[in-house]
């Protein structure tokens, strides 16, 4: 029902830290049926073969044990890593996909880095409103990098390099900004919990 695998991956992750907040945070009843849920959900993000979604995943899980305060939970993240190292062992197509994250000679990283530099190149000339939105992929073909064959991309495979390209540094200073507004709000009311709890 989506239009591509990395977004189900991207929502999957998303699902799983939602389960794993339940699994630290609630009692009884609730947790045991969060942890249920978890276990499909590791399935499917794992079956996706979603690099970047499982490192989210993983970074999310120890930001949220951090946000929560359960030291004891730092195992799950432990736990994680190990689920996708021994998937690894059981479908051998996980162990290729886990191998190439340290392989910087991969096809795919090497086709992001010259995405990456295609954009940098945008964003030399156009740095401070950028191409436009959803320009990137329209001005592709003009900025190309000259050792990068691919005819067309949809996106920048990078947040940072997509929203510098199609909206300059304002607009990525705009993005980073709502990001500071969130984590101060979220942490704010952690606090705040904390101290009704106290």
């Amino acid at each position: 029902t989506l239009s591509i695998y990395m977004t189900l991956a991207g929502i999957l992750a998303v699902a799983l830290l939602l389960a794993a907040a339940c699994c630290i945070a609630l009692p009884g009843k609730e947790r045991r049926v969060a942890t249920i849920l978890a276990v499909p959900i590791a399935m499917a993000l794992l079956l996706t073969y979603t690099r970047n979604a499982w490192l989210g995943f993983v970074i999310g899980l120890a930001l949220l044990v951090v946000a929560l305060g359960r030291r004891w939970a730092i195992g799950l993240v432990g736990v994680a890593i190990a689920a996708v190292l021994v998937g690894a062992v059981v479908v051998p197509p996980l162990a290729v996909r886990v191998k190439s994250m340290a392989d910087l000679s991969d096809p795919t990283f090497v086709e992001r880095v010259q995405m990456w530099r295609t954009g940098v190149l945008m964003i030399r000339d156009h740095p401070w409103l950028g191409v436009g939105v959803k320009m990137p992929e329209a001005r592709f073909r003009e900025y190309r990098v000259p050792d990068f064959t691919r005819e067309r991309i949809a996106h920048m495979h990078s947040d940072v390099v997509q929203i510098t390209a199609e909206r300059g540094f304002l607009g990525l200073g705009a993005w980073l900004l709502i990001w500071v507004a969130f984590f101060t709000r979220l942490f704010g009311l952690r606090a705040r919990a904390k101290t009704a709890t106290a």
